[in-house]
């Protein structure tokens, strides 16, 4: 079942819309520029304090605490531990040997799906037609229905249980003599699928049991490992909901952080700290270029980042000339791709002017030496082609 929305909107008022778009068009160009401006500043900076840390660390053994090394860079791998055991009060669930516990809800629901068609008209004005369907999915959190455009999708939504998200993560986790910070405690993911064989579960709900029937032992049932509310897992209702666990198993970690004592704090490099954890054996070297991998791939990010939203500034600062042209629509349509490229041209120009800027200010050396590369390398073609003259 859909339901469609068909309206209009008038030249004049099209035209006025695309004239407030300038002023955000005006406000966005500034915004990129700074963050592209920014961006090479941070991604020196990181690049720095990660040669700093590289030309610092100092490996350590895990399996003791050496004085000497108090407030040092170091790098330590080995078997993470702890004695706690992790429990969800509302599902039984216990698990020992797990640094997280991680609960996941998903609720069964229907969801709106918006198709959108646009057509000028004679005249400059835009008819735009909105189709609105409808499909049954689980989803990670409840959809508000009230703000459905079918009125008759708004009341079937309920879901049958409230119930949230939750971890719950061990306060003393060691790796040898050491003690992990909160901190990196934190940091750490639970990313392993819980398998659900009723060991862990107190009490054991049945298999068969009536979420409606309140002498069972508990108002859901087991299905694969979910914990399920609601009557049939293999043909679930709307409103149904389901829970799964992740855990982060205790198991081998590898640390580059400032000792302190017999625990770690972030390490204050020359602009930024360096805290960095992972899970696995992995040497300094490798950590350090994983971090620089990661420092490009953010520079490279934020650079594409500030380049789109400069274009669509200029765009929209464009948007007006194509609206004016859409008193013929096929003209408009020819104005806004000829503004479009325009944009897209300028964005390109000033990213780059900016970020040759940036490096100038953050990187004068390199710069410098890139320059004259380039000015060598201009004298010595049109040497070329004069010799050849």
């Amino acid at each position: 079942m859909s339901f469609t929305e068909i309206t209009s909107e008038s030249w004049f008022s099209r035209i006025g819309s695309s004239i407030k778009g300038i002023i955000v068009g005006i406000v966005l160009i500034p915004i990129a520029i700074i963050v592209l401006f920014w961006n090479e500043g941070r991604a020196v900076k990181r690049s720095e304090d990660l040669d700093d840390g590289a030309s610092k660390i100092v490996k350590i053994d895990a399996a003791s605490v050496v004085a000497a090394n108090e407030g040092k860079l170091v790098h330590v791998t080995g078997q993470t531990a702890t004695e706690e055991t992790l429990t969800d009060p509302t599902y039984k669930v216990t698990q020992k040997n797990v640094v997280k516990l991680q609960r996941l809800v998903e609720f069964y629901q229907f969801k709106e799906n918006v198709e959108t068609t646009s057509k000028k008209k004679l005249g400059g004005s835009k008819e735009t037609k909105k189709t609105y369907t409808y499909s049954k999915a689980w989803v990670g959190s409840p959809i508000d229905s009230s703000q459905f455009k079918d009125t008759a999708y708004q009341s079937k939504n309920t879901v049958s249980h409230q119930v949230s998200d939750q971890s719950f993560s061990s306060k003393a986790v060691s790796l040898g003599a050491f003690a992990l910070s909160a901190k990196q405690i934190g940091s750490i993911s639970a990313t392993t699928p819980l398998t659900l064989n009723g060991s862990e579960l107190d009490p054991v709900p049945s298999t068969e049991a009536d979420p409606t029937d309140t002498a069972k032992k508990a108002p859901y049932q087991i299905s694969g490992n979910y914990f399920y509310h609601g009557a049939k897992p293999n043909a679930p209702s709307i409103g149904d909901v389901r829970i799964s666990f992740k855990t982060a198993p205790v198991g081998d970690t590898s640390i580059i952080a400032q000792q302190n004592n017999n625990s770690f704090v972030a390490y204050q490099s020359t602009n930024d700290a360096l805290d960095m954890l992972k899970s696995g054996i992995h040497s300094s070297e490798a950590m350090f270029a994983q971090a620089e991998d990661a420092n490009s791939n953010l520079s490279w990010f934020l650079r594409a980042g500030g380049a789109i939203a400069m274009a669509i500034g200029f765009g929209m600062i464009l948007k007006p000339l194509s609206v004016v042209m859409d008193v013929i629509p096929f003209l408009g349509s020819i104005a806004g791709t000829g503004t479009g490229l325009i944009a897209i041209l300028l964005s390109v120009i000033i990213s780059s002017g900016v970020i040759a800027v940036a490096w100038l200010f953050h990187r004068p050396l390199l710069s410098g030496v890139l320059l004259l590369v380039i000015i060598g390398a201009i004298f010595l073609i049109r040497k070329k082609m004069t010799a050849k003259a």
